[in-house]
């Protein structure tokens, strides 16, 4: 499965992962439904991994991330 890095229009920023192979699978997957089903990540804490269901009318960002972080940037676009 492949990560990512979510922003939501409520600048929560989470990690998730999701079966697409990529970015153009994944926002083509955004284009046709109005909620995404993926899986969060969380830090380094030892809680159970959760399926959780975003809108996608929500999500401002997204951008990949490598397979095995958990972590997401800090990175925030200048307005």
């Amino acid at each position: 499965m492949a990560r990512f890095e979510v922003i939501l229009s409520s600048s929560e920023k989470i990690v998730v992962e999701h079966p697409s192979a990529g970015m153009a699978e994944l926002a083509a997957e955004l284009s046709d439904k109005k909620y995404l089903v993926v899986t969060e990540i969380t830090g380094a804490s030892a809680g159970a991994i959760r399926e959780i269901i975003v809108a996608s009318n929500q999500i401002t960002m997204i951008r990949p991330l490598s397979d095995l972080s958990t972590q997401g940037s800090n990175f925030r676009p200048k307005r």
